[in-house]
């Protein structure tokens, strides 16, 4: 009987091969996309399940008013400022705690050497993070000073093997020497903190400047983040609740108006929700997070999903015109409304076997690109997975199945056998055609309007103006050269400069686009227009002559740094800067701050920076 189904379909297969392959095609695209969509969200659903104590884990982030816009930014860089108050006030509370701070720098052995990201370690953090350590003594791993713990990915990107790396030493920044005291299983790639090179803390005491180690200003970032359990939620939200009062309770008096200024507090974020929500929103206040994103997707899925079965409800609903007055003849000479239902199914296999077929060879060739447009390490083993696939199947093969069998699914047999005597189809038929059509282009319509909403977006983003010209703007990281301003560097750059194709070499202090860490500048009460003295806080770079020509960047008012007022310029070799009035030049935006009517007004005013220790001015 299946077989005589099955060859009944293939003759219609053979008589519409076109229709035929719009509805292999149209449904496969729509697996493809629903597959996709939907591995995505499993995929981000599942970021640092590794972690056996996931739901336990809080990351201490804080919140400020943006220097700029006023709007509030929630940002994930920590301070060490924070560390041994919050330890002291709510000891006894919390089950766990370990301190992170993130890092770039080079790792050496012997002529091996790579730009490598590590992090400086408590050793609470491979119970935090559940790393387990596959080499080594886990207790004594990150103890004590001038050790680092490598995952077996990059002990092989060093050693070539991760058997016998322990012991050996890696030269960090060309100056230090760091012995390899265990090594880690790699971390799955759904995780918010790729870690693989974990530096034992105490070496911080070592390799951390003086300023940063004994920092006490709470709104200076310097990058340390806590990470802390509690096995309690309830105890979570009162610690929480009590956050935003710490940095008041614990800061100097000096800097409590600051605080305050700022609207400076702190606060507990889920570690399930960092990958959502990275708080990446840096100075200007503006969300960075990935939430959008990930419920924007969910979206679209609804949206393919609907469109594919849409498009088949409609290519099906435009064959049954033909189908219905078929069917009236078989019911004619003795075909039972099994048979039909039997005979329909069939052919719908016809269809959803290939699509799906189709929808796995095309996923093969897309998941790499989605993977790299979405930024989401997912790959082919992320999506056959056999229950994603029995799902999709089945509601597949059921919608198919049902569509396709409507007509003798839903019609009593008498009334199907009237089909054959009548000379115009289903009145039916015609009614659902319509319907669904309808509906498909109210779909397409409202798909058009997100990809016009898109577009705006993409395009305003490539439109603004950013203050600077990014075009033909090549930048050479040199963070790691220990003597940056010998001889020579400037003999690199002189190089540099001799090349036909090179227009101009600007150095700064800071890799674009970041602006380093804030603090506190106070514009003083001296000279015309200078009015009462205006504390704020701003960020600060330092860069040499060419800067702004070689970023293209328009100066509105006043001169530019200049070779000929030597002794303006500032030269991280001079020791004795005391009565020194040195040159800087600041944005629109950092005038309006300090009360400037226009940028010409700030010309000549004199400024003076909080951690300076002597009577300079700049």
């Amino acid at each position: 009987m299946f077989l005589a189904n099955f060859r009944t379909a293939l003759s219609w297969i053979t008589k519409q091969p076109l229709y035929y392959l719009v509805k292999v095609l149209g449904l496969a695209l729509g697996l493809v996309a629903v597959a996709l969509l939907v591995t995505y969200v499993n995929f981000v659903q599942s970021y640092d399940a590794h972690i056996a104590k996931r739901e336990q884990i809080y990351r201490v982030v804080d919140e400020y008013v943006s220097r700029e816009n006023g709007a509030r930014v929630r940002d994930y860089l920590g301070s060490n400022a924070w560390i041994e108050p919050f330890k002291q006030e709510y000891a006894g509370l919390y089950d766990e705690l370990g301190v992170v701070l993130r890092r770039n720098g080079v790792f050496g052995y012997e002529t091996t050497v790579f730009d490598q990201e590590y992090y400086y370690a408590e050793p609470s953090i491979l119970s935090l993070f559940s790393i387990k350590v596959l080499q080594g003594d886990p207790a004594n791993a990150l103890v004590g000073p001038n050790k680092v713990l490598l995952s077996e990915a990059a002990a092989v990107k060093y050693f070539g093997s991760a058997t016998d790396a322990i012991g050996k030493t890696l030269r960090l920044d060309q100056l230090y020497d760091l012995e390899v005291s265990g090594i880690f299983q790699d971390l799955p790639p759904q995780t918010s903190f790729p870690m693989q090179a974990l530096v034992s803390y105490d070496t911080t005491q070592r390799l951390l400047s003086g300023a940063m180690l004994n920092n006490q200003f709470w709104l200076l970032t310097t990058g340390h983040t806590m990470f802390v359990s509690f096995q309690n939620p309830e105890t979570a939200r009162t610690v929480n609740a009590d956050l935003a009062a710490i940095p008041y309770r614990r800061s100097a008096e000096q800097d409590i108006p600051i605080l305050q200024r700022n609207q400076f507090i702190l606060g507990l974020q889920p570690l399930t929700e960092i990958y959502l929500d990275p708080r990446t929103g840096g100075t200007s206040g503006d969300d960075f997070t990935r939430r959008n994103t990930y419920f924007g997707m969910w979206i679209l899925s609804l949206l393919v999903i609907a469109g594919a079965s849409v498009n088949y409800i409609s290519l099906t609903l435009g064959q049954l015109q033909l189908r219905t007055k078929e069917l009236g003849v078989r019911t004619a000479f003795g075909a039972t409304k099994h048979n039909l239902v039997m005979q329909l199914i069939t052919e719908s296999l016809a269809v959803s076997g290939p699509a799906l077929l189709l929808s796995a060879v095309l996923l093969e060739l897309l998941v790499p690109v989605f993977s790299a447009a979405v930024a989401v390490p997912m790959t082919l083993a992320d999506m056959l997975r056999p229950q994603l696939w029995g799902w999709l199947a089945l509601a597949v093969l059921a919608l198919c199945a049902l569509v396709n069998a409507s007509p003798a699914l839903f019609t009593s047999q008498s009334a199907i056998k009237q089909q054959a005597l009548r000379p115009r189809g289903s009145r039916f038929s015609w009614k659902a055609a319509s319907s669904v059509i309808f509906f498909q282009f109210a779909l397409s319509t409202l798909a058009a309007l997100l990809v016009l909403g898109i577009y705006l977006q993409v395009n305003l983003l490539q439109e603004v103006d950013i203050g600077l010209d990014p075009d033909n703007l090549a930048v050479l990281d040199t963070r790691y050269q220990t003597n940056s301003d010998a001889s020579g560097f400037e003999a690199f750059k002189n190089e540099l400069r001799a090349l036909p194709e090179v227009q101009s070499v600007a150095a700064l202090s800071a890799m674009p686009t970041s602006t380093t860490a804030f603090n506190n500048w106070i514009r003083l009460a001296e000279g015309t227009n200078a009015g009462e003295p205006i504390e704020q806080t701003v960020t600060f770079i330092q860069v040499d002559p060419e800067f702004l020509d070689t970023y293209r960047i328009p100066l509105l008012a006043g001169r530019n740094f200049s070779l000929d007022y030597p002794s303006e310029l500032f030269n991280p070799g001079d020791t004795d800067l005391s009565g020194r009035n040195l040159g800087i030049v600041i944005t629109r935006g950092a005038a309006r701050r300090f009360g400037f009517a226009s940028p010409e007004d700030a010309v000549g005013q004199s400024f003076r920076y909080t951690q300076d220790q002597d009577d300079r001015r700049y």
